[in-house]
């Protein structure tokens, strides 16, 4: 190619070459209040102006790296979309500088996928789609950071559950790991009904929200458009005046349970109090010395933070 048609990311400012290059979203906040790169390459010769070019998108690609943990979803996304803002806004020669036989050559496979899909020439787009066991890793490394281990586990445990139930129940879906675009209001709704058979109301609530969560982080990352199929559902009542659900252990259960051999001594114990006291595992493991409360001949245990709210 000759030098007029390999500019990409080149801007001549009177006699000086311009490195100009729109932050990249993910590294947003590496450049606050900045949406534009912009830096003199201090020189007129549009060689030179090339070389720098390339260094300074190398290190740009290095702070990518050293800044996420990509998936090859992700990375696949990001760079159509990045294509694709360039093919708007540059329409002539939005595509200088990609060379498909050089990307094919080093097995840059993403790379050369993301530009046929942009250019028409072939759609990669359903392989690279965003699923929701993907979406639920995006989200605690992000927003997930300052939750619980057993918030976590909730999370994952209620995107897994709904993921499975999807797939045997509708035809259609191709992967038990449900892209986010395959869930409709419709699928949440068919899931609700089904949870309704084994579950009280607050928990099947609790894990819609869980769900819910999950895809309006996605939505703020532009990885999904469109409504979120898992808010403004109605949930029945009728499960508020039936029998608990939840079958009591029966009295030979409860022998076999603390006969058992566990992996670990305190386990043991875990059971033990449990038995005793009622609480729940999560309230006994977060137990510490100063909860441990001797009044009058008694010994308590003080519950710092408990599920069920006491009147």
């Amino acid at each position: 190619m000759n030098k007029k048609t390999d500019l990409k990311h080149l801007k001549l400012r009177g006699n000086i070459w311009w490195y100009q290059r729109r932050v990249p979203k993910h590294l947003a906040h590496q450049y606050p209040n900045q949406t534009m790169i912009n830096t003199s390459l201090d020189t007129g010769d549009i060689r030179e102006a090339k070389k720098k070019r390339d260094v300074l998108n190398g290190q740009l690609e290095d702070k990518s790296l050293r800044s996420t943990t990509y998936t090859e979803g992700q990375r696949f996304r990001e760079l159509v979309k990045e294509m694709q803002r360039d093919r708007k806004f540059h329409p002539s020669d939005w595509d200088n500088g990609i060379y498909p036989e050089a990307l094919e050559a080093r097995g840059a496979n993403l790379e050369l996928q993301a530009y046929m899909t942009v250019n028409g020439k072939r759609d990669y787009s359903l392989q690279y789609r965003l699923r929701l066991s993907e979406a639920v890793q995006m989200w605690k490394e992000d927003w997930g950071s300052n939750k619980t281990e057993e918030t976590l586990k909730k999370v994952e445990k209620s995107a897994s559950e709904f993921s499975k139930y999807c797939f045997k129940t509708f035809d259609y879906l191709d992967q038990a790991d449900i892209a986010l675009e395959d869930i409709t209001r419709k699928v949440v709704y068919s899931f609700i009904k089904h949870m309704g058979k084994s579950y009280k109301k607050a928990t099947i609530q609790a894990t819609i929200s869980r769900l819910k969560m999950v895809w309006e982080y996605a939505e703020t990352m532009e990885e999904v458009e469109g409504n979120n199929p898992f808010v403004g559902h109605k949930y029945s009542d009728a499960e508020e005046d039936q029998t608990d659900k939840r079958i009591p252990f029966t009295n030979e259960e409860i022998s076999l349970i603390r006969s058992h051999t566990w992996e670990k001594p305190v386990y043991s114990l875990l059971v033990e109090l449990g038995i005793f006291t009622g609480c729940r595992i999560s309230e006994l493991c977060n137990i510490k010395k100063k909860h441990v409360i001797q009044e009058g001949g008694v010994t308590a245990l003080y519950i710092e933070k408990g599920k069920t709210v006491m009147v």
